[in-house]
């Protein structure tokens, strides 16, 4: 197991003249069997850090460490990491059993290890009955146990893993997601997980670190940086359906120009007295999404399209006039800059 130090990294390509930075100046510290996503937009620099981190990208300027140990000039294969990637890739030609072992063969490793490791971690992947069979003849979710399968049995100090359920249906999503966080609790190592979906990293993660840009905007706790953003990008990544964004009303705040509020603090305003702290707002219905245990309604408010979550069913066409209430006292304000005020 082992603790992994960013410290001071920062990654450019191209010639001095015209490079182009992708990580600046990044400092992070990993703990010893956390699970940290790194999570943010398509270019933000997150697959490039991980990586850096592997020893498949050069570094430009800083030091990575694991478990104390300074790596940047080591060799992947000498940094006791396992890295599964996007597209599983496996190797077609051979079946499950000798995926998962081909690394340990080509370590020399002893047969009868070899033997009892595969089958250790086949069976809590349950994909046992899949030894024999080809990638061809599996399914995405089984091909991504054996990618998983096939990093486990190596052992590693650190698990890295970059978007490794971007490429399977909806469902199989949320069933993988679930597994690879029983995973962690099972194998108790330190997980490093890249994603651009905002779900993975809230259901995932110990910590949560946002990137833009290659700078980081936020580490925290998957609540932390839900119900504390740090500025007006993380408001609207974190969070589904995402954040609202409002000119703010006059009188608001000093130097205030735009308020946050996530859907779900938004309510139907009816005759009764509104909650304390509320504000009543009037706009025009544009879509109503009905899901079963809520609705959203999107809304055309003054020009700005806003989407209030409604608990249960709720019953509106398009252009029927509406009223809700903001509760203000869980709205977000920022500045021109997109800093809370």
């Amino acid at each position: 197991m082992a603790a992994v130090t960013l410290s001071n990294i920062s990654k450019t390509y191209g010639e001095k003249s015209a490079a182009k930075m992708i990580i600046e100046d990044l400092n992070l510290d990993i703990a010893d069997k956390e699970f940290i996503v790194l999570v943010g937009p398509s270019g933000c620099g997150k697959s490039t850090l991980l990586r850096m981190i592997a020893g498949l990208e050069d570094i430009t300027k800083g030091q990575i460490s694991i478990d104390d140990r300074v790596v940047n000039n080591l060799e992947p294969k000498d940094r006791d990491i396992a890295f599964v990637f996007q597209n599983y890739a496996l190797y077609p030609h051979m079946n499950v059993y000798k995926n998962m072992a081909f690394g340990l063969r080509a370590a020399k490793m002893d047969k009868r290890e070899i033997e009892y490791r595969v089958q250790q971690v086949a069976a809590i992947l349950e994909i046992e009955e899949l030894m024999f069979r080809r990638p061809a003849e599996l399914s995405g979710g089984q091909r991504q146990r054996v990618a998983i399968g096939r990093a486990m049995v190596r052992d590693p100090s650190v698990f890295l893993f970059d978007e490794p359920l971007s490429n399977l249906d909806a469902k199989l999503r949320a069933s993988m997601r679930a597994e690879i966080k029983k995973l962690h609790q099972t194998v108790k190592t330190t997980i490093i997980y890249v994603t651009h979906d905002q779900v993975e990293a809230m259901t995932l993660a110990d910590r949560i670190v946002i990137l833009k840009d290659g700078i980081i905007q936020q580490i925290g706790t998957p609540m932390d940086v839900y119900n504390d953003p740090a500025n007006q990008f993380v408001a609207g990544f974190i969070g589904s359906p995402e954040m609202n964004f409002i000119r703010a009303p006059k009188g608001v705040a000093d130097g205030c120009i735009t308020l946050g509020i996530r859907p779900e603090d938004i309510i139907i305003a009816g005759d009764a007295p509104l909650p304390a702290g509320h504000k009543k707002i009037k706009g025009t219905v544009t879509v109503t999404e009905p899901l079963g245990a809520e609705t959203l309604l999107s809304v055309d408010y003054s020009g700005t399209e806003i989407t209030a979550k409604i608990p249960g069913l709720y019953i509106a066409n398009p252009g029927d006039d509406i009223k809700l209430a903001l509760n203000m006292q869980k709205a977000f304000l920022f500045n021109e800059k997109g800093e809370r005020v």
